[in-house]
């Protein structure tokens, strides 16, 4: 928990010291954020989930196929939130190549966000079972 306040940290530094520019990058920059902002706090579900899981395939050893590919789906959502942030820093340049990056950037970040969500809701469903 304290590695994932600590990059949160740096990567909220590297946010504001990258920050600047026109109306449009703001802009893009703010949609991006409010991803990040939304799915980030749901890296801690993604781990309770997979505790859970983990502690299902003891008791439930048929299961151990679906659990697996479960909690695998669960850690890649979680690498893929943390391979995000660890990348992102908006490039020095104009507001084109800022542009530019910020539109590809919240491509990924909602890429990110569909594979949390997808991976919380198996998960739930499975457990729910």
């Amino acid at each position: 928990m304290k590695s994932i306040i600590g990059i949160v940290a740096l990567f909220l530094m590297l946010t504001a010291c990258n920050s600047g520019g026109g109306e449009e990058v703001k802009l893009l920059e703010d949609q991006v954020m409010a991803v990040h902002d939304e799915v980030m706090p749901k890296s801690e579900k993604l781990m309770d989930l997979k505790k859970a899981l983990a502690e299902k395939v003891v008791a439930d050893s048929t299961q151990k196929a679906a659990i697996t590919e479960l909690s695998m789906g669960l850690q890649a959502a979680d690498d893929a939130m943390m391979d995000w942030m660890a990348s992102y820093q908006i490039p020095d340049g104009d507001d084109i190549t800022k542009e530019t990056y910020l539109k590809t950037e919240k491509a990924k970040i909602e890429g990110v966000k569909t594979k949390i969500n997808t991976s919380i809701e198996n998960a739930e469903a499975f457990l729910k079972k």
